[in-house]
């Protein structure tokens, strides 16, 4: 693709979003999040952003997700961190590249956190979640490795789940050289990353039950916020309830899924994940029920609305090129037949998007396995609530309580 394409399509995006900005019509927001009509401009800049870059996809200006990075690098770059009292360094773990914060001053030892960024496996970075990094620093005198792992569609699984735990191990390993005490270090992660996070504290968990495999190379905590668990179920009912929101709809987790697993064509697959037609019927009557059952998210989390899932269909070749991958548990940790073991966990969702089911089924099966669970649900929540502390009550209080567990824990 021509380099001046992108800043060219930039602007073009760019006018047609302010456009947007005056009509913004069919924009869907949940009326039950915190000051809803206040969010609609960040509704409609996701959902007319998308819709542009698709555009320019279908018009061959190069693959959406590149067109969507560049539009989103220009409207929302990445601010300036103060560093103030802070030590702050780029790093190379085992050949992942890091960034690692701590303190400017500590004495002995200190807990350390591992952040692993969200955006989907396909964006984000560690400049954009460098002010979080701060923050975790600041306010609990940890020391912060935050992960550059490589993204899809152009480094698709496991290339992501390999650079979260090789970076991961590393840390463990070698923790004490930069000021930390690898025995109290919590594994966190947003949305994708907290997928990463999921699937890298289950791998250590299986090593450190091998003889040969110290236990203390694996992390004492995981912290999970708005994760995305699975890959089987695209119809569970917080899918079904936010299909059409616009901040991050049904069609976009799917592509993103797709992407993870597929690489750049993944989204070819989109009709039949989006129907669940990537599951075979004999699937849909085991695997996906056995850990995707929608009775046990209660009563009070299913709409008037809901749809039982038909488990009479399905495509059973292409459930044959998918299986290995879609139920592979580094990929979709809801898959691990058992999560006996594994970190005492903290769980946030929202309850204004897809991702709630996958979270609240987590929390679940991980009591059931004996892993101490704490799951903190927000009412008035959506998925990107999280990045807005300084704008919503809600994310402030979602931040806080992260902060108060992860002080108390470690």
């Amino acid at each position: 693709m021509s380099p001046h394409i992108p800043s060219v399509f930039t602007t073009l995006a760019v006018s047609a979003l302010l456009v947007s900005y005056i009509l913004y019509g069919a924009v869907t927001i949940p009326s039950g999040i915190e000051q809803a009509d206040q969010m609609v401009w960040l509704f409609a800049k996701a959902k007319y952003t998308r819709a542009l870059c698709e555009l320019g996809s279908y018009f061959g200006l190069g693959h959406r997700v590149e067109l969507y990075r560049s539009v989103h690098q220009f409207l929302s770059p990445p601010t300036q961190t103060n560093y103030k009292a802070l030590q702050v360094s780029n790093e190379t773990f085992d050949g992942v590249s890091v960034r690692v914060y701590g303190p400017d001053r500590r004495e002995g030892l200190v807990p350390g956190v591992i952040l692993v960024h969200g955006g989907g496996w396909v964006f984000g970075s560690v400049d954009r979640v460098d002010q979080l990094a701060t923050t975790f620093v600041r306010r609990l005198g940890v020391v912060v490795v935050s992960i550059n792992y490589r993204l899809a569609p152009e480094h698709p699984y496991p290339v992501p789940f390999d650079d979260c735990l090789a970076a991961t191990t590393f840390f463990l390993k070698n923790a004490a050289d930069y000021g930390a005490d690898s025995g109290r270090v919590a594994l966190l992660g947003v949305s994708a990353g907290a997928n990463l996070a999921a699937a890298v504290s289950l791998k250590l968990s299986r090593r450190a039950d091998e003889a040969s495999s110290p236990a203390a190379l694996r992390p004492e905590l995981q912290v999970l916020i708005v994760p995305c668990l699975q890959a089987v179920d695209f119809n569970t009912p917080s899918y079904q309830e936010n299909e059409f929101d616009s901040f991050m709809p049904k069609y976009i987790m799917t592509s993103m899924w797709l992407w993870y697993a597929r690489g750049p064509d993944g989204h070819l697959l989109l009709d039949d994940v989006y129907t669940n037609e990537h599951t075979s019927a004999a699937a849909k009557q085991s695997v996906v029920s056995k850990y995707i059952d929608h009775a046990l998210l209660g009563q009070h989390n299913i709409a008037s609305a809901y749809v039982p899932n038909d488990v009479n269909f399905g495509n059973e070749t292409l459930w044959r090129e998918l299986q290995a991958t879609f139920t592979d548990p580094y990929f979709a940790p809801l898959m691990a037949p058992d999560l006996a073991g594994v970190p005492e966990t903290y769980i946030a969702t929202a309850q204004h998007d897809v991702l709630r089911d996958d979270g609240i089924l987590f929390a679940k099966r991980l009591r059931a396995a004996g892993v101490d669970v704490k799951h903190a649900h927000y009412d008035k929540a959506f998925h990107g609530t999280w990045v807005l502390p300084e704008q919503l009550q809600t994310a402030k209080k979602m931040l806080n309580d992260v902060i108060d567990y992860l002080a108390v824990k470690l």
